[in-house]
């Protein structure tokens, strides 16, 4: 992985500069509505007057984050809200002069209650400002997707919801009927999730595999336009808005530029449990035979100690979590993701490798601790039961 001065998204300019920047304003180029304005010396003194006003205006008024790179000023408001936060370059985005943009990711079960409750969860994200009319909405789905469902969820928030089909299909080598009469348990766990109860055999570690590698490769996450990505399940909702000073809260669903990755959480998975089965030993191998040294050493020695201790390992809370998409394309990154899930021993499929636990372990081998935000939104709430009291006052 590149340092974070070229990692595309996750910040152009070293960590000291963020912390630095409030206290200086630097005479250069000032981007106001995508025109750059070149000052010459004769009038240095008077622009940097000028330059100071306006730059701590705005951050009073809309509390926006001011960055630094190559020598331009931007002023980027962290909800990206009002014509002159749209008018402004964003620092994150892969263009200078776009904005970046930040997604809500879901994949979406094709029964009427998963779709009636999906409806209620992005109306509740409206209602509670995380998300706004330029966030697009991405749904995945298999396909049986009802066709009528794409009109009702389109109609359930001013934000454009894109849909696309994807196959639960099999990684190559894999040979599901003799691993099923082997070893059935995989299989079968999780078929009885879901309104209906009607998730078929191997579906639950499918969509652990989607979720760690291959929503990577598809064409509407990798094509180059998202900034992040803010996974999202039917089973949850936000109750409440973020708190005005909360600036971290009030950037979903994306996260600031210097992050990689935002979780709700850390804690720890059960001691034994079945379903880590060999994942640190396989690990600490691949790092070996990568020659990978973990960029995150403090996050990895809390899941050696974890293991060693507990023999139990880390679990990052995954909804919400928000993903910086370039990240998640390094091609280290991404090589790891597929040997947990497309190459042998096929630990997703074998024993269940869940992407709760093994987010921790891609965070630890290849983000600083500077570039994962662990931040509780007081707002969300995970559970149908939970939320159900809510949805009804969305009727």
């Amino acid at each position: 992985l590149s340092p974070p001065t070229k990692l595309r998204g996750v910040g152009s300019v070293r960590e000291h500069d963020f912390q630095q920047l409030h206290e200086t304003v630097l005479i250069g180029i000032v981007d106001m509505n995508a025109r750059t304005v070149r000052y010459s010396n004769s009038v240095k003194a008077v622009t940097a007057f000028f330059v100071a006003v306006v730059v701590v205006t705005i951050r009073r008024t809309l509390r926006d984050e001011l960055t630094l790179s190559n020598g331009i000023i931007t002023v980027n408001n962290h909800a990206h809200r009002g014509l002159l936060s749209r008018n402004l370059k964003h620092p994150a985005g892969k263009d200078q002069g776009e904005i970046e943009k930040h997604a809500i990711v879901s994949l979406l079960e094709s029964d009427q209650v998963s779709i009636d409750t999906y409806c209620l969860v992005l109306k509740s994200l409206v209602a509670n400002k995380v998300s706004h009319d330029y966030n697009p909405v991405i749904v995945f789905h298999e396909d049986d997707f009802p066709s009528e469902a794409q009109p009702l969820l389109r109609s359930c928030t001013s934000s454009p919801v894109h849909f696309y089909k994807i196959a639960f299909d099999f990684p190559p080598g894999f040979d599901a009927v003799s691993e099923y009469a082997k070893n059935p348990k995989v299989a079968r766990q999780g078929t009885s999730r879901g309104p209906n109860g009607a998730r078929g055999k191997w579906g639950y570690v499918k969509m652990i595999r989607f979720w760690t590698s291959e929503i990577w490769k598809h064409p509407a996450i990798s094509g180059g336009d998202l900034g992040t990505i803010m996974r999202l399940d039917t089973d949850a909702c936000f109750l409440a808005a973020a708190d005005d000073d909360d600036i971290e809260d009030l950037f979903l669903p994306g996260v600031r530029g210097k992050y990689a990755f935002r979780t709700d959480n850390i804690g720890i998975g059960k001691s034994d449990d079945i379903w880590t089965e060999g994942l640190f030993d396989f690990a600490k191998n691949y790092m070996k035979k990568e020659g990978l040294t973990p960029r995150n050493k403090e996050l990895w020695k809390f899941v050696e100690a974890t293991w060693s201790s507990r023999r139990a390992l880390p679990i990052y809370f995954k909804n919400p979590e928000v993903s910086r998409v370039s990240f998640f394309l390094e091609t280290d990154v991404m090589k790891w993701h597929d040997a947990l899930t497309e190459k042998e021993p096929f630990g997703v499929f074998r024993h269940r490798w869940s992407d709760s636990v093994t987010r921790v372990l891609t965070m630890a081998m290849f983000a600083k601790s500077e570039w994962i935000l662990t931040k509780k939104h007081e707002g969300y709430r995970h559970g149908r039961t939970i939320c159900a009291e809510y949805y009804r006052s969305l009727k």
